[in-house]
């Protein structure tokens, strides 16, 4: 099965739009190639919360996302003012990510 994105009225495969940014899964890199090829947003996630940039992880702090990772808290995301232009592409990619860890950790999608 090849998971897919649907934005914007197009669908596309999920590792079009989400990459991962290093070797150590721990970054990913959020790309919907419909908008200006150099809009991306890099999601760190090597701890939490999770911090979301705009166009490098240096770039301006967009988001920050803590999920619930086995806690009884609820998962919280923060979307900073200068995320508010780009509200939609980090609810989305925030989701997709998280999905994409859950999913990995179950057996139907198993790398």
């Amino acid at each position: 099965m090849n998971p897919t994105v649907a934005s914007r009225g197009k669908q596309r495969a999920l590792d079009v739009v989400l990459a991962d940014e290093d070797s150590t899964k721990d970054g990913h890199i959020w790309h919907l190639p419909s908008l200006q090829t150099t809009f991306c947003l890099h999601w760190k996630c090597e701890s939490l919360p999770y911090k979301c940039h705009l166009g490098s992880p240096s770039g301006p702090h967009l988001a920050s996302f803590t999920p619930i990772c086995g806690s009884p808290r609820n998962a919280t995301l923060e979307v900073l003012p200068p995320g508010f232009k780009c509200m939609d592409d980090i609810v989305l990619s925030v989701l997709t990510i998280e999905w994409w860890r859950v999913a990995r950790q179950s057996s139907a999608y198993a790398e």
